[in-house]
């Protein structure tokens, strides 16, 4: 008699677990796609209308984004597995990318208070605003290198480095989702050109001038100082057509006072500051401005 009770306990446990559980019902749309290649299709859903379109408009996203995972892997195996690793990571396409007003709502419904929908996107108006985009990052660019190619040296600081870097990154990436949705990329040619500028480093030659100290200690300055300088330049020898870094530091006992001008090949200031540090030993104060140093010179480059 137990055993029929706990029998009874246990199929109506299992009726009531199902029936607060129901299985979610589609549209039959919803899992079959449009097979139009002319645009990419994205699936919905959620607890209102809003949450549902968000949803679809994300599957949209997602969709470009696998296709620019597909693409690299191709390009990954193409090249060496050194230059791969340098293939940046960051491919994801967000809903900011897609213009709202260029998608198309084809099927909506409602089904057990759940929201459904479908929505589409032409290809040929995504590449149009990507290639939009890609216009904007190209005007800065052609400035920057006409600037530099005004400026006449054999070379580029580590600010304009910095600036077309940002401006590239960013072009080749709508690039890239053109490519995904098997588009025409304008300006090819001045992408192409950029990279190749990106791919020469910084150059600069390293004067320091000592007023007063203890010579024994000017070695230990000029080593911490040039370890800092080669995150942002390639240092060599001295050529009076790349940048000049002017070091003239005064020692007087533990401290240490720093003046730094760095100029263009044409004798131009284009980065000045002065570090100041007292410790309680000339170690400690050289690592401090080396610390110092790092900082003015990113805040520069980046401002």
């Amino acid at each position: 008699m137990i055993k029929k009770k706990l029998f009874f306990l246990i199929i109506l446990f299992t009726i009531i677990a199902c029936s607060s559980n129901p299985k979610i019902q589609y549209p039959e749309w919803y899992l079959n796609t449009p097979s139009n290649t002319n645009y990419i299709y994205g699936i919905g859903e959620g607890d209102n209308l809003k949450e549902a379109k968000i949803m679809a408009i994300e599957d949209i996203a997602s969709k470009i984004s696998l296709n620019i995972e597909s693409s690299l892997e191709i390009e990954k195996k193409a090249i060496d597995s050194n230059i791969s690793n340098k293939i940046n990571s960051n491919i994801g396409i967000s809903v900011d990318d897609i213009q709202l007003d260029n998608v198309e709502y084809i099927n909506t419904e409602e089904i057990n208070n759940r929201f459904f929908t479908q929505a589409k996107i032409k290809k040929e108006l995504l590449t149009k605003k990507f290639n939009a985009d890609i216009q904007k990052q190209i005007i800065s660019i052609k400035n920057i290198i006409n600037d530099i190619k005004t400026l006449g040296c054999n070379t580029y600081s580590p600010k304009e480095q910095y600036k077309l870097n940002e401006l590239y990154s960013k072009a080749n990436q709508k690039a890239k989702y053109i490519l995904a949705l098997e588009g025409n990329v304008v300006e090819k040619n001045i992408l192409k050109n950029t990279k190749e500028i990106l791919s020469q480093s910084s150059n600069a030659y390293y004067v320091s001038f000592a007023k007063n100290g203890n010579s024994n200690k000017y070695k230990d300055i000029d080593n911490a100082l040039m370890s800092e300088y080669k995150k942002f330049f390639n240092i060599t020898s001295k050529d009076e057509t790349i940048y000049y870094i002017e070091n003239i530091y005064y020692i007087n006992n533990n401290e240490l006072n720093l003046i730094i001008n760095i100029k263009d090949c044409n004798g131009n200031v284009v980065f000045n500051t002065n570090l100041k540090d007292k410790n309680k030993n000339l170690t400690s104060a050289i690592n401090r401005i080396k610390a110092q140093l790092y900082k003015k010179l990113s805040t520069w480059i980046k401002e």
